[in-house]
């Protein structure tokens, strides 16, 4: 499965022209929990503050309750943006138990892209230095594989960084990446590849159809704005048609002829019967 998602939807997402010039790919990994049972296959206990951040059981007071213990897996994703960010697409991604380390995000081009210690590329370190108005200093580095970056811009595209927390919470609280119905790992990691490359899918339809200011909103948002927002009659006459408002169709059928209306009237009842019968005789699905 991982295989097949991660040779499929690059391919897909090339051959749709989705592929942004910069070549800009940002390597995450995520948390999903699963329900508090212990036969959830391949799942391990992790301790977790309350706002879900993973935390070190050394360093905190276990017997503190806003740390708990969830089952659940680690999403690692190679996810594709551009700049604006105009989309948010899933290009790899990989369900795996976690007991190690937690996991650090690298940003960077898609060439090249690894982890710190296997990473065969020079790397370019870019130190920033801010100082607030009471004149504290705080210093930190961000590290790229991208050797052409200026120094200011390795922390913009830095920025990108609160983007991907956002579209992490939209899939799983509003894609129903989250909840995991069977505890077989094959079949979680079926429902949370499907959901990505829907997930993926559809943000990339969004974005060639020049939607893409709906792809930074929630997926009931999005179907609210995409959904009809007038209702309309079409008449159609000799490959001729028109659309009219339902006061529109209502006004015209209140100033035929009495001749015209009773004929019409006719062929109404006759529409209604015919729908009525359709609904009677379907089968179902």
């Amino acid at each position: 499965m991982h295989e097949w998602f991660n040779r499929q939807v690059p391919r897909c997402l090339y051959d749709l022209k989705l592929l942004d010039s910069e070549g800009l790919f940002i390597g995450d990994a995520s948390y999903l929990f699963v329900p508090d049972n212990e036969h959830y296959e391949k799942s391990v206990e992790l301790l977790f503050d309350e706002h879900n951040h993973r935390v070190d059981p050394q360093e905190v007071d276990l017997r503190d309750k806003r740390y708990q213990w969830p089952g659940c897996y680690k999403m690692v994703s190679l996810i594709h943006v551009n700049r604006a960010p105009d989309y948010f697409l899933v290009a790899a991604a990989r369900l795996v138990p976690d007991s190690l380390p937690q996991p650090r995000t690298l940003l960077g081009m898609v060439r090249g892209v690894s982890s710190w210690t296997s990473c065969p590329l020079p790397l370019t370190a870019v130190i920033n230095r801010e100082i607030n108005p009471e004149g504290e200093v705080q210093d930190w580095v961000l590290v790229t594989t991208a050797p052409s970056w200026s120094a200011a811009h390795t922390p913009a595209t830095y920025k990108l960084r609160p983007a991907i927390e956002e579209r992490h919470r939209q899939y799983k609280c509003f894609w129903s990446l989250a909840p995991m119905t069977s505890r077989n790992f094959s079949l979680v990691l079926a429902h949370a590849l499907f959901v990505l490359r829907a997930y993926t899918l559809f943000q990339g339809h969004l974005f060639l159809r020049h939607l893409q200011e709906l792809n930074r909103r929630t997926r009931p948002r999005i179907l609210e704005r995409l959904g009809p927002t007038v209702e309309v009659v079409a008449v159609y006459y000799r490959q001729r048609f028109c659309l009219l408002l339902l006061p529109e169709f209502a006004e015209i059928l209140l100033e035929v002829a009495e001749a015209a209306r009773a004929k019409l009237l006719r062929k109404m009842r006759l529409l209604k019967r015919d729908v009525y019968d359709l609904l009677e005789t379907a089968g179902s699905p």
